[in-house]
C-alpha cells in the first residue's frame, strides 16, 4: 500500500521515513506529536527499502519491517504505514517519495518529519533542493543535541 486512497483527501500530510529496524514507541510518539503540533490530517510512516546510506545486508527484510510498523500503528488511525518505497525498485530517495505523495495528493501540503541529525546532513541528500520545494520540514529535536 503506497498511500491511503480514502475518499476524504487530506489537506496536510506528514511523511516520516526510516528503516524502522525496529520501530519503537518513540517513533509512534514522534508521529503523534508531529500530527498534533502541525495539525496534520495523516502521518505516513514510509518504510525505506534501500536507503543509500545504509548497508542493505544490515537491515531486516522490508516486508517484515513494514509488518512491524503496521502492528505498532494499530490504534492510531491517523498514523499509516506506507510501502511506497518498498513497492518501487532502486534506492530509496526522499525526493522521489515526496513526488509520489505529491502525485497522490496534489492539493495537500506535505510535511517531511526529520530528526536534527538528518537535517544537518540534508544538503548532502540526493536532490536536497527539490525536497525543500516539495515539503515543509518538521524538525524533531533529539535529547542531548543542541537545537
Amino acid at each position: 500500500m503506497a498511500t491511503d486512497k480514502s475518499s476524504d483527501s487530506p489537506r496536510r500530510v506528514g511523511i516520516f521515513g526510516g528503516t524502522f529496524d525496529p520501530i519503537h514507541s518513540v517513533h509512534v510518539r514522534i508521529g503523534e506529536a508531529a500530527r498534533a503540533h502541525a495539525d496534520l490530517d495523516r502521518v505516513y510512516f514510509v518504510v525505506s527499502a534501500k536507503p543509500p546510506h545504509k548497508a542493505e545486508d544490515r537491515i531486516a527484510d522490508g516486508l517484515k519491517r513494514f509488518a512491524m510498523v503496521e502492528a505498532a500503528l494499530e490504534g492510531h488511525p491517523n498514523l499509516i504505514a506506507s510501502s511506497i518505497e518498498l513497492d518501487r525498485p532502486g534506492l530509496s530517495y526522499t525526493a522521489d517519495t515526496l513526488r509520489a505523495f505529491r502525485d497522490d495528493y496534489p492539493e495537500a501540503e506535505l510535511f517531511l518529519i526529520v530528526g536534527q541529525d538528518a537535517l544537518v546532513d540534508l544538503p548532502n541528500w540526493n536532490e536536497s533542493e527539490a525536497i525543500l520545494d516539495l515539503a515543509r520540514i518538521l524538525l524533531i529535536e533529539r535529547p542531548g543535541q543542541p537545537p
